[in-house]
C-alpha cells in the first residue's frame, strides 16, 4: 500500500494583510496595526494613516483580443498525450442561445456604438418574431395592426418587446432539482431581465406622456401600451398592478370613447380591455376569501361600452362578460346559505337568492341574443337541436369539433354561462337546506351542458390551449368552476385525467392559470365526493390580495389551507371545513 503524501512545507511564514496602515505599506514593512498608532509610526513620528482602496472609474474602449473559451493545460495522460478542459463564457437564454454582445461575435473586434446598436437591433428582432408568431395568435384581438403601430411609437415597442420577453421566459422555463420538494421549474431568468428592463421603459415614457398633459394626440396608440400592461401583470400574476392599470383604462376610455369607438382597432382595443379584466377576475375567484367572493360589485360593462363593440372579434368580451357576472351572481346565491363565520343562515336567504335568480334572468336574455349572432361558421361542425342529441349516450365522451379554436373557445363560455344560469341549482339547495329534501339539488340541463362542455374539451388541442388561451380565460379555469356545479363523480374523474394529461405533456399554464394548482383543487372535490360530500365553494382562509406575482415561479400566492363549504349527501346538512394544502412559491 501506498502511503499519504507528506505535507507540503510552507515557501513563507508571512501573512499577508489589506489592514495595515499607509506608511508601512509604503516602507514595505510589516505593520502590528496597534491602535491608534502603529509601533513602527510611533517610532519614526508619522502619522498612521489607515489604508483604503482607491477605486478609478475610466471611460475605456474594450477590444476583445484573446478568445472567449479559455482553456486550462493539464498534464499528460498515460498515452503521452495532452488533455484539455474548456470551460465556455457565453451565457444562453433558453433554446434561442442569445448571450452577451462579445459572446456572439468573434474574437479580435472592437466594439463600436454602431456593432452595438446592431447587435440589439438584431436581439430585438428575435423578439418581434416571436411575436408575430406566437403572441399574436394568442392575442388575436389585435391582430397584427400592434406591430403597425409599434414602429411609431417607442412606448408601444418597448411594451411589445417586454410582452414577447416574458412569453419567452415563461414558455421556455428552467429546471431545478430540489431534494426535499423534486423538480422545480422556474421562468428563464434571461427573458424575464430583458422583459423587465422594457417594461420599466415603457411604463415611464408613457407616464411621461400622460402626466401634465390635458389633450390625447394619439389615444389608441395609448391605450394599446395601456393594454399591454395589463397582458404583463396578468400573466405574472401582479393583481395590485392589473387592477391599478385596469381602472386606468377604464377612465382613458371613458375621455376618449367617441375617438376610440370609431376606429376598428380602437374598439378592438376596448374589447381588449374588458377581456383582460374578465381574465384577472377569474384568475382571482378561487384563490380569494368566501367573503370577497360574496361580496363583488357588478361585472356587466356599462351599455356604452357594450355599443362600441361592432366588430365579430369583440364578440367574446361580450361573452365573458356574460359568462363571468353569471358566475358572480351565482356564487353570491350560493353562499348566501351561510354567514360570514361559515355558519348556515336561515335569515333573509329566501330574498337573496330570489334576487339572484332575478339577475340570472336578465343574463340569460344577452345570452340568448349573443347566440342569436353567431354565423354557422362560429358554431359546431356537428349540428343538434337540443340537449339530449347534444350529448353522448355512455361514458365516453366524443369531441365536439369547430372549425376554429378561437370558435371553439367562445362557445365554451356559452356552454358555462348556461350552467350558472341554471336556477334550479340555487332553488333547490335553499329548499333542500330548508328540509324539503325531495327537490333534486342538480337537474337534468345543467348535467347535459356539462357533458356538452366535456365534448368541446375532448376536440380541444392541448398545445393549442397553452399557447392560444394566455391572455384569456382558460379551459382549467372553466373546469375548475363547472365542477362545483355538477356533482357527477364521472364527470369530475374525467376532468381529473385531463388536467394530469396536461402536466405529463410537461404544460405548467394554461390561460395564464397554474395546472398543477387546478389538478388539485379537482383531486379535493372528488375525494369529498367519494366519501359522500357535496362542494358548492372553495376559498382561502385569509386575504392577500392575489400574492406577490408569478416572476420567479408559476403560482403568484403560498397557500397552506382551503376553505370548503358543501353538502352532506345523507343526512343533507350544509357543513364546511378546512382541508391543507402545499402551495408554496
Amino acid at each position: 500500500m501506498y502511503k499519504p503524501a507528506p505535507p507540503r512545507p510552507k515557501k513563507t511564514n508571512i501573512i499577508r494583510t489589506r489592514s495595515g496602515c499607509k506608511p508601512c505599506r509604503q516602507r514595505r514593512v510589516k505593520c502590528d496595526e496597534k491602535k491608534p498608532s502603529c509601533t513602527a509610526c510611533t517610532r519614526l513620528g508619522q502619522v498612521c494613516e489607515k489604508y483604503e482602496l482607491d477605486f478609478q472609474f475610466r471611460d475605456v474602449q474594450v477590444s476583445a483580443k484573446k478568445p472567449l473559451n479559455t482553456r486550462r493545460q493539464v498534464n499528460k495522460n498515460e498515452n503521452g498525450s495532452n488533455t484539455s478542459h474548456t470551460t465556455s463564457t457565453s451565457h444562453l437564454s433558453g433554446d434561442l442561445g442569445m448571450g452577451n454582445a462579445e459572446s456572439s461575435r468573434s474574437p479580435g473586434l472592437t466594439w463600436t456604438n454602431s456593432q452595438i446598436q446592431l447587435y440589439r437591433s438584431e436581439k430585438e428582432q428575435i423578439y418581434i418574431t416571436h411575436w408575430e408568431e406566437r403572441c399574436v395568435r394568442a392575442l388575436r384581438l389585435l391582430s397584427h395592426d400592434i406591430s403597425t403601430l409599434a414602429h411609431e411609437y417607442q412606448p408601444l415597442k418597448n411594451s411589445l418587446l417586454a410582452l414577447s420577453a416574458c412569453s419567452l421566459s415563461r414558455s421556455l422555463p428552467e429546471r431545478q432539482i430540489i431534494k426535499s420538494n423534486g423538480t422545480l421549474f422556474k421562468p428563464n431568468k434571461n427573458h424575464l431581465l430583458y422583459s423587465q428592463e422594457h417594461y420599466g421603459a415603457a411604463v415611464r415614457e408613457i407616464a411621461r406622456t400622460l402626466i401634465g398633459s390635458k389633450t390625447c394626440s394619439n389615444p389608441t396608440q395609448i391605450l394599446a401600451t395601456l393594454i399591454l400592461f395589463c397582458y404583463m401583470e396578468s400573466v405574472q400574476g401582479n393583481f395590485r398592478a392589473l387592477h391599478c392599470h385596469l381602472d386606468g383604462i377604464g377612465r382613458f376610455i371613458q375621455l376618449n370613447l367617441s375617438c376610440l369607438s370609431s376606429d376598428a382597432l380602437g374598439s378592438n382595443l376596448i374589447a381588449a380591455w374588458l377581456q383582460s379584466k374578465y381574465h384577472g377576475w377569474w384568475l382571482r375567484m378561487y384563490f380569494s376569501t368566501l367573503h370577497l367572493q360574496r361580496y363583488q360589485a357588478s361585472l356587466s360593462a356599462p351599455s356604452e361600452i357594450i355599443s362600441a363593440l361592432y366588430s365579430s372579434k369583440a364578440r367574446r368580451a361580450i361573452i365573458t362578460s356574460i359568462m363571468s357576472e353569471s358566475h358572480r351572481i351565482n356564487t353570491a346565491a350560493v353562499l348566501s346559505l351561510w354567514r360570514d363565520n361559515h355558519v348556515f343562515a336561515m335569515d333573509s336567504m329566501s330574498s337573496s337568492i330570489d334576487g339572484c335568480i332575478a339577475f340570472l334572468r336578465t343574463e340569460e336574455k344577452k345570452l340568448n341574443e349573443w347566440h342569436s349572432q353567431l354565423t354557422p361558421f362560429e358554431l359546431p361542425t356537428e349540428s343538434f337541436s337540443s340537449l339530449d342529441e347534444a350529448q353522448p349516450s355512455n361514458v365516453h365522451i366524443q369531441p365536439l369539433r369547430f372549425h376554429r379554436h378561437p370558435f371553439a373557445m367562445n362557445y365554451a363560455y356559452y356552454v358555462v354561462a348556461r350552467i350558472m344560469q341554471s336556477a334550479c341549482f340555487p332553488n333547490g339547495l335553499q329548499q333542500y337546506a330548508s328540509g324539503d329534501q325531495t327537490v333534486p339539488v342538480n337537474d337534468e340541463s345543467t348535467r347535459s351542458w356539462m357533458r356538452i362542455l366535456l365534448r368541446i374539451v375532448a376536440g380541444l388541442s392541448m398545445e393549442e390551449c397553452a399557447t392560444r388561451n394566455v391572455y384569456t380565460i382558460g379551459i382549467s379555469n372553466l373546469l375548475v368552476a363547472c365542477i362545483l356545479r355538477c356533482f357527477d363523480l364521472d364527470v369530475g374523474l374525467w376532468i381529473q385525467n385531463w388536467l394530469q394529461d396536461f402536466l405529463s405533456i410537461p404544460i405548467l399554464e394554461e390561460g395564464s392559470f397554474p395546472i398543477s394548482q387546478a389538478l388539485d383543487i379537482v383531486r379535493i372535490v372528488n375525494k369529498e365526493r367519494r366519501s359522500g360530500k357535496d362542494i358548492y365553494a372553495i376559498g382561502i382562509t385569509k386575504e392577500d390580495g392575489g400574492g406577490n406575482g408569478k416572476y420567479f415561479s408559476y403560482q403568484s400566492q403560498t397557500i397552506y389551507e382551503l376553505v370548503l363549504l358543501g353538502r352532506i349527501r345523507e343526512t343533507g346538512c350544509l357543513y364546511f371545513e378546512s382541508v391543507s394544502v402545499e402551495w408554496a412559491i
